[in-house]
């Protein structure tokens, strides 16, 4: 799995319009639920995934560029709980 630092890099050279502070409030809020659903089926972010989410949500990616970082960072940012 690429580094952080590696996928900012990345992030940094592609040509998309950034999120609005509206549309970041909106995507965290998605992703803070999407959490939530989550921990209820016994799964859970990795603190390394969430740093991942994080950065996308710093860096103001929209959700149809997001979805394939995502998908190339780790297929699935969740992690089932023991």
């Amino acid at each position: 799995m690429a580094s952080l630092e590696t996928y900012r890099a990345r992030i940094a050279a592609l040509d998309f319009v950034p999120l609005s502070d509206e549309e970041v409030a909106q995507a965290r809020a998605a992703y803070a639920e999407a959490a939530a659903s989550a921990r209820i089926e016994v799964v859970e972010m990795t603190p390394q995934d969430a740093d991942f989410v994080e950065m996308l949500l710093e860096m103001r990616v929209p959700h149809k560029v997001a979805m394939p970082l995502i998908l190339q960072y780790g297929g699935n940012v969740f992690t089932v709980l023991p």
